[in-house]
């Protein structure tokens, strides 16, 4: 009798669960508003296994779309050298902070070759400056396995943990120490405070490269009539007050500030490189609070008021407003700019001062012979605009000139030999005739110097204030 022996062979094949390599930080630093790599990973495995799900770990509730910290989580896939984000569908975040979030779906294919991981996160455009997050790949999944720290292979989450700091520079516009509303006006005025800046670099020293500044009064000088605002001062204060002799940074002089219509100007501090790049030489320090101020100069032509011809007019009012601000990190070289949110505020002043409403001849009609006196000239309405409340317009000086030899230089007795001045309140409507003056005529004392046969200056030696007045001339 024979016997067979008859032997079941079952070929056995080991699972193979992929291997996750010491995790590597992209860069520390993680500048805000766009989705950035924060750190990679190599994956390898004996034989082809899928990853399916992989979870990362943050040390706090972090994880929010609607929130001020990790707004967004994205996982690539480096392969070839080519970055591939469809092989697992990117996560979803809640809008209720959590520590942790899961990328499902798909999967990444590992083994026999290895695969490169990038995490990215977007952090929000207001997460604070120099805040750091700890994340940590805290399990995954591979064919039907769950593996985690507690299982084999492990995942160490000591080896795993990569802590990311948030880069960025801050831009405020502290309301305390803004410039107030009206700009009292005068010839060539100079450096009017339009707005306070601070600027806050975080971990690294910034390369402020350029400004933009908004005039929604639509009266910068772009086509050089010399009216409105004819040049913009970019300054560096040690504080939060302006003087005129901080740091002067910009101006047009210096060919650092352009005029690109009535309501758009530029500020660049930048210049083009060997390579082509702009770059910048004005450096702020890293983790501290730089002041800046912006001023204009106003050019003398200016009208006080919006219509020049109606004395009822609204004053005139210029207007700042910071809408953009780019630089770059010393050590990083990257390219950044402060939250869109920071551009939010808008400085208006209205001019203030005495404007001209009319000029005209009141000399009466009748033949002028020698030694008459109290012959009215001239009348100059005038009006007080945006007189801050408790101050008055005051004449200091008011200068006369002729285009022909009037006024007695000489002191022979011929022309000119004095002229005076009569007030009138504007709402009385009356206009010196030298005859009867109205009963609300105010004669200023004056001292009169002839400078010349064609000019002569008055000074009044008592009340002189206008803000809302007639003003006469007689002559002797």
């Amino acid at each position: 009798m024979r016997y067979w022996v008859i032997l079941a062979c079952f070929g056995i094949t080991a699972f193979a669960a992929p291997n996750f390599g010491a995790p590597r930080l992209s860069d520390p630093n993680v500048l805000r508003g766009s989705y950035v790599r924060a750190f990679s990973v190599t994956v390898s495995a004996d034989a082809e296994e899928t990853i399916t799900s992989l979870t990362i770990t943050a040390d706090a509730a972090v994880f929010d779309r609607d929130g001020s910290d990790i707004i967004g989580m994205k996982l690539a896939v480096i392969s070839d050298g080519v970055e591939d984000m469809m092989r697992l569908a990117n996560s979803t975040l809640s809008n209720t902070a959590t520590n942790n979030v899961t990328f499902t779906g798909g999967g990444i294919p590992i083994g026999p070759t290895e695969r490169e991981l990038y995490i990215l996160v977007y952090l929000a455009p207001e997460a604070p400056l120099g805040k750091t997050y700890t994340l940590t790949i805290s399990d995954y999944t591979s064919g039907e396995e769950v593996f985690n720290n507690s299982t084999t292979p492990a995942i160490d989450k000591d080896l795993n943990a990569q802590t990311i700091t948030v880069l960025g520079v801050n831009v405020a516009m502290p309301m305390d120490s803004q410039p107030t509303a009206s700009i009292i006006y005068h010839m060539a005025l100079e450096n009017a405070e339009m707005i306070h800046m601070t600027v806050t670099p975080g971990n690294e020293d910034f390369y402020l490269r350029s400004i933009s500044v908004t005039n929604a009064d639509a009266n910068f000088d772009v086509a050089g009539d010399d009216t409105g605002v004819v040049d913009i001062q970019l300054w560096q204060s040690n504080d939060s007050t302006w003087e005129n002799t901080d740091n002067l940074i910009a101006d047009l002089s210096n060919n650092n500030v352009t005029f690109l219509s009535p309501t758009q100007a530029k500020i660049d501090l930048s210049y083009i490189d060997g390579l082509n790049d702009n770059k910048s030489t004005f450096s702020l320090t890293n983790n501290t609070l730089h002041h800046f101020f912006i001023t204009y100069t106003i050019s003398p032509n200016t009208p006080l008021l919006q219509n020049p011809t109606d004395s009822n007019a609204n004053a005139t009012a210029v207007s700042a407003r910071i809408t953009a601000l780019d630089g770059y990190g010393a050590e990083t070289m990257a390219l950044y700019s402060p939250p869109a949110t920071a551009f939010t505020r808008t400085n208006t002043r209205s001019l203030a001062g005495l404007s001209l409403v009319s000029l005209k001849s009141i000399v009466p009609s009748i033949n002028i012979a020698a030694s008459l006196t109290d012959v009215p000239l001239m009348q100059l309405v005038v009006r007080g605009v945006n007189i801050p409340s408790g101050n008055t317009i005051t004449l200091n000086n008011l200068v006369i000139t002729s285009p022909t030899d009037i006024f007695d230089a000489f002191n022979n007795q011929s022309g000119i030999t004095q002229l005076h001045l009569v007030k009138e309140s504007a709402e009385a409507g009356g206009v010196y005739n030298g005859y009867t003056p109205p009963s609300l005529d105010d004669k200023i004392t004056v001292t009169a110097n002839i400078n010349s046969e064609r000019k002569i200056t008055l000074s009044p030696l008592d009340d002189a204030s206008l803000d809302d007045a007639s003003l006469s001339f007689k002559g002797t």
